[in-house]
């Protein structure tokens, strides 16, 4: 770039360079966004720049990330430099071809022929966390969408200023600054926390809860509708936004918006104490524009293992789940549902807080834990129940209907996600599902131990 400058009287001249970047979130002009890079948000009236835009405005980290793909974390330096460090799961993919056979089904009389078991790519235990990535980070999550972890550096830019004389040109040759590096450091924080407990009135406990969206300018990112939920046992909690422009959807969802100001949105948070039990509370904050979560646990409410249920316990990333009717799996960032006819998977995240695997159809799923986290099933089978499943021809998803580990009949190869690899296994574990191969349609039978 190039511009004419004109001296003061004292013979000097000041440069300035200022970026084109708006900021992140903009008011529309009559419905109209600044580029198409933009998602106009037809409820709030503005503009918001989803952070994969950010590689295409030059910035080299942002590109090196995007180019990596869902599943990968970069950690960034104080110059600017980054370096590669696996921490996201990708979402688990089917089998490729018609012909492969499993490797782990090699002594498998009928998976022998048959197509290879749709394959998790789980490849580490460090993952983002409840309240995003680790400081310095750039990841891309699960759903492909771009994180940063507190100042994280995005990219660098290297400035030189040249001045050329042309009326004494010959007899001033052009002069130049030295080089300035600039690195371009974010301010993104997307967060939410709840407060110590207080007493609210009689039989309740009262919780402030606070979502923070700043953009990588560090100001508040307005107009983006935020969804906030609260996950309980019915009637234990109470949900109501603060301030004006935030809605309340029921006793336990709304949505906000932060100010521009502070970057923040509140809410209150009441509990009836009697009415929590076992299961806990979990907060949930969905950023629906930008495709990132955060959750948290009011300080107290963490669920505890009741008598009435069964408590199942995951790993962070990707694991095979499956319980009974009812099954609550709110926690888990995503939940996918697998097609054995299509071959394909299904989001079905929106039903994760009323789950079943209950037979005939004894669905099981694919669940994607941001954090440790227990998940407690209802306790409604004992030993020697029994389940019929219907099994479809190819690989099928078979999740556990009971609140205890499943036995399989004798002579079934099935195939269990450790986490790493693949196990075959004569049960299906307490909230668990495995892969069965069935060369036709039929039916397999569940025992409860």
């Amino acid at each position: 770039m190039s511009a004419t400058v004109y001296s003061d009287n004292h013979g000097e001249a000041m440069v300035a360079l200022q970026t084109p970047f708006q900021g992140q979130s903009v008011p529309a002009v009559n419905g109209v966004c600044p580029s198409t890079a933009y998602t106009f948000v037809a409820t709030t009236g503005f503009c918001i720049l989803p952070l994969e835009a950010l590689g295409a405005a030059g910035f080299q980290n942002v590109q090196t990330a995007l180019k990596a793909g869902a599943g990968n974390c970069f950690n960034t330096t104080s110059t600017g430099a980054i370096s590669p460090v696996t921490t996201v799961t990708a979402a688990p993919t089917a089998a490729a071809t018609a012909t492969a056979a499993a490797t782990a089904a090699a002594t498998s009389t009928a998976a022998a022929t048959s197509t290879a078991a749709p394959a998790a790519t789980a490849t580490s235990s460090t993952l983002i966390g409840p309240n995003g990535p680790a400081p310095g980070q750039i990841c891309v999550n699960s759903l492909g969408r771009l994180e940063f972890g507190p100042l994280a550096n995005l990219g660098t830019t290297t400035v030189q200023v040249v001045a050329d004389y042309p009326y004494t040109r010959g007899e001033h040759p052009p002069i130049g600054s030295g080089s300035l590096g600039k690195v371009w450091q974010s301010q993104f924080v997307k967060a939410v926390t709840v407060s110590p407990a207080s007493a609210g009135p009689v039989g309740t406990t009262s919780y402030t809860v606070t979502i923070t969206a700043r953009d990588i300018c560090g100001g508040g990112l307005v107009g983006e509708p935020i969804q906030v939920f609260a996950f309980g046992n019915p009637g234990a909690v109470i949900l109501a936004p603060i301030g004006t422009g935030n809605t309340s959807l029921s006793t336990t969802s709304a949505v906000v918006q932060v100010g521009a100001a502070t970057g923040t949105a509140t809410l209150s948070l009441e509990v009836l104490n009697q009415a929590v039990g076992n299961n806990g509370v979990v907060i949930k904050v969905v950023f629906p524009v930008e495709g990132i979560e955060r959750f948290a646990i009011p300080p107290g409410l963490a669920p505890s293992a009741p008598t009435s249920t069964a408590t199942q316990i995951y790993s962070p990333g990707y694991q095979q789940v499956g319980g009974p009717s009812g099954s609550n799996f709110g926690v888990a960032e995503a939940v996918f549902s697998y097609s054995p006819s299509t071959n394909t998977y299904t989001n079905v995240s929106a039903s994760a807080t009323a789950l079943s695997s209950a037979p005939p159809a004894c669905t099981g799923y694919w669940a994607y834990f941001a954090a440790p986290a227990a998940v407690n099933l209802p306790a409604t089978s004992k030993a020697g129940d029994t389940a019929a499943c219907t099994l479809a021809a190819g690989w099928n998803l078979i999740g556990n209907p009971f609140a205890s580990a499943a036995s399989l009949p004798a002579g079934t190869t099935a195939y269990h996600w450790n986490g790493t690899s693949y196990d075959v296994v004569g049960q299906i574990p307490l909230g668990g599902a495995v892969w069965v191969f069935s060369t036709a349609a039929g039916s397999l039978t569940l025992t409860a131990t």
